[in-house]
Parts: C-alpha cells; sequence; structure tokens
C-alpha cells in the first residue's frame, strides 16, 4: 500500500451487481478498492443489507446490524478481518430511521422500493439498553471494533454509548450527528466525548460531505448545522467523511466519488471559517486515528 492521504470512514457499496438490497449502488467492493487505490485513499466499506463486506488493500471491513443484534456477527465478522472493523448499529432497519420514513415525504420516496425488516431499538419498554444489545456492546469491545451509532435516535446513542466506553468499547463514531433525523446538539456530543475520555475512549463527532449535499432544500444552513458545531465541538473531536456511494443521474452536477466529495465539501466549511489544518486533521489525521493506520 502506498501512502495515504485521506482515510474516508463511510463510503457505501453494493455485491457485484451494485446492488445493496433494493438499493443501487455506484460500485462494488472491488471496485472501490480500486478507486480508493487510484487516488490514494483508504475507505470504510458500508453496506446496510450485505451480511458482511469483506476487507481489501483500500477498503476497510464492516458489518451493519440490520438484521439485529448479534454476538455472533460481531465475531464472525472480527474472523474475517485483520485490520480495523466498523461494527454499525442499525441504519435502515432502525426504529428512529422507520419513524422518519413513515411521516417523511421526501425519505419515503428516497427508500421506495426497498424492503426493510423489522424495526430494531437498542431500548426496551423501560428504556433500558436490552440484554442482546449489551452482549453485542461486549463482543464489540472483546474484539476492539469500533462502534458506530447508525440511524440511531438521539434519546437511544446518548444511553448506548455511555454503557458502551464503560464496558471496554474504545471507539466510537456518532454517525452524521448534522443528520437532521438523528441530530445530536453540541452539548450531547460534548458529554459523550467526555464520558469516553473518562474510560480511555476516544467519541468522534461524524460530519458527513452527503448531508450536505443530498439534504431537503432548505433543511440545513452551512454554518449552523456544520461550521459552528464543528467549531464548538472542536475538529481534535471530529471527523469528515463522504457517505456517498449513491447512483447519481447523468445529468447531476452534485460530487460523485469520495476524493470529490471531500474536496467540494471542506472546500465549502474552509471558505466558511475552518481553518485548512483543521480540514487536513478532520480528513486525515482524526480518521486514520480511528482507524489505527500510520499518520
Amino acid at each position: 500500500m502506498g501512502e495515504i492521504h485521506r482515510a474516508d470512514i463511510h463510503v457505501h457499496m453494493g455485491d457485484i451487481n451494485h446492488k445493496d438490497g433494493g438499493l443501487k449502488r455506484a460500485w462494488s467492493d472491488s471496485e472501490l478498492n480500486q478507486l480508493m487505490s487510484d487516488c490514494g485513499m483508504i475507505a470504510v466499506a458500508k453496506s446496510h443489507f450485505l451480511p458482511f463486506v469483506p476487507e481489501a488493500s483500500h477498503v476497510l471491513g464492516s458489518v451493519t446490524l440490520n438484521s439485529g443484534f448479534s454476538v455472533e456477527a460481531v465475531y464472525r465478522a472480527a474472523q474475517e478481518t485483520s485490520k480495523s472493523l466498523t461494527v454499525w448499529f442499525p441504519s435502515l432497519n432502525a426504529k428512529a430511521h422507520h419513524d422518519v420514513v413513515a411521516h417523511d415525504d421526501g425519505w419515503k420516496r428516497l427508500f421506495e422500493g426497498v424492503v426493510m425488516g423489522e424495526p430494531l431499538t437498542v431500548l426496551d419498554k423501560e428504556g433500558v439498553l436490552t440484554s442482546e444489545v449489551k452482549d453485542t456492546i461486549h463482543a464489540i469491545a472483546e474484539t476492539n471494533a469500533i462502534l458506530a451509532t447508525g440511524h440511531l435516535s438521539a434519546t437511544e446513542v446518548i444511553k448506548l454509548i455511555p454503557y458502551a466506553v464503560a464496558n471496554g468499547v474504545r471507539s466510537v463514531v456518532l454517525t452524521h450527528v448534522s443528520s437532521r433525523h438523528n441530530r445530536l446538539s453540541t452539548d450531547e456530543q460534548i458529554a459523550l466525548i467526555n464520558i469516553g475520555l473518562q474510560h480511555g475512549s476516544e467519541v468522534w463527532a461524524e460530519h458527513c460531505a452527503v448531508t450536505w449535499f443530498d439534504g431537503l432544500k432548505g433543511a440545513y444552513d452551512l454554518t449552523k448545522h456544520f461550521v459552528e458545531p464543528i467549531q464548538i465541538v472542536g475538529p481534535d473531536h471530529c471527523i469528515i467523511s463522504s457517505d456517498c456511494g449513491r447512483v447519481l443521474p447523468s445529468n447531476s452536477d452534485k460530487p460523485f466519488t469520495p476524493a470529490q466529495c471531500l474536496d467540494v465539501f471542506t472546500s465549502l466549511l474552509e471558505r466558511s471559517g475552518i481553518e485548512k489544518s483543521s480540514i487536513r486533521q478532520m480528513t486525515n489525521n482524526n480518521p486514520k486515528k480511528l482507524l489505527r493506520l500510520s499518520l
């Protein structure tokens, strides 16, 4: 592997037919690996519905718990990886995601035709973490995997992460904290980061370029939802990823590849007051630290 210039911790892929459940994806795992190699990047590949995403020279593996909380899924994925493994908590099958799709016409159109399973939540009826969730957290800790919060609600994340870091999970990603559907306030982000530090764990606030590029028109303000939160929480604790991999119409002028998404988005952030050194930290140093790569 040559020099890695940037690491993108959130890139979607599909199977050999570019399918992820009912979703069409731009790349298969091998195509994404070649794309990353060509531009000197490394990516964490994500699939909502494939059982496991294997690692390659420029792709790190992952598993997404959309089929349920599973110790076996975590152990099986860990056995198949020699590098950092990311375990995403439920995304499209998160109860919070189901609730959003049911009440948001834009998201109904986006996920039209996608067959989703039973809605999953980390909490029981009393608002307490379930035993299956706790067992899954212990498996993540034992395998030294990265826990990413997926599409869980803020209420769930606030209960999940303190338990996770208190029980040995050493790396946490608060997934797309800017998203209007599972947004965490800066106070909540800082509180979770500090709880992590108290237990010797790193908790990172992830900001995704595609949240900005593909968000409902008028739903996001670059300064309010990205620049100011990064400045308040601090670039030391933030990671910028692309969250790309979607298929765009041929006449679209939106950035497409991970490199394009990161380039355009970080240029906007820099023009809005984020220092160039902070941009590099959030797209290079911090994700590499999370993924245990050489800086």
